[in-house]
């Protein structure tokens, strides 16, 4: 099975391609690089290095965030778009189960943290049940602090455990910062076969954005000043 992976989550944008699971060729862009622009002349120059042309993909797959809002926009449009020209399936992915998926085979609990800036932090936490990881709590925008805080024990990875290693590590040694991988395009091109194999059909709704973070424009809408009457 041959899939197309798009990642324009965060900084460093990927395009990567696989068939039965292996990797055929990865275009990692540079961190800063635009998706609106580099995107699809980097799947063109994939598609270019194995030969293989949209005819011969069998589905597309990319990251739905949480991450850049902008770069969500392009990654699953990208996807969508060339899905339906190309008559092929597409399904999006949570960047969260991505990176917890990355976690060591020995692992049975792993927290993944994002950078989300502002001294914030996308997180989710997982237990490994049959082989397989379950989500164990809900995606959440919090502080690094809060987000420290609560951490249950165990193993923590992604950019935000990176950024606040200190933190966690602080907790005591039960709490530890596993290695990651940042370019997540394989990594959904390789769930998607992992589903198809398993006779599960694309769900449309999952090609929409997981932000969960507001917007700068939707903080405004939801903040307005009360009007202030003056009696005669």
């Amino acid at each position: 099975m041959v899939v197309v992976g798009i990642d324009a989550s965060g900084p460093m944008s990927s395009v990567a391609l696989i068939r039965d699971g292996e990797l055929l060729a990865e275009e990692r862009l540079e961190e800063g690089a635009r998706p609106s622009r580099e995107v699809l002349p980097a799947l063109d120059r994939v598609m270019t290095m194995t030969g293989l042309s949209m005819e011969s993909v069998d589905g597309l797959a990319a990251v739905r965030g949480p991450g850049s809002f902008t770069g969500l926009r392009v990654g699953l449009a990208t996807a969508r778009g060339l899905a339906m020209a190309a008559g092929k399936p597409a399904v999006g992915f949570s960047a969260l189960d991505l990176l917890a998926r990355q976690a060591p085979a020995d692992l049975l609990r792993v927290s993944v943290w994002i950078d989300a800036n502002r001294e914030e932090v996308y997180t989710a936490g997982y237990r490994k049940s049959r082989g397989e990881w379950e989500l164990e709590t809900q995606y959440e925008l919090l502080s690094y602090a809060r987000a420290a805080a609560q951490a249950l024990p165990g193993a923590f990875l992604g950019s935000g455990a990176k950024r606040y290693r200190g933190e966690i590590e602080t907790r005591g040694p039960e709490f530890r910062v596993v290695g990651h991988r940042p370019h997540l395009a394989a990594d959904a091109a390789r769930a998607w076969a992992r589903l198809a194999a398993a006779g599960v059909k694309p769900d449309p709704e999952s090609l929409r954005p997981l932000y969960i973070r507001p917007s700068d424009a939707e903080r405004r809408r939801r903040w307005r000043p009360s009007r202030l009457t003056s009696s005669a």
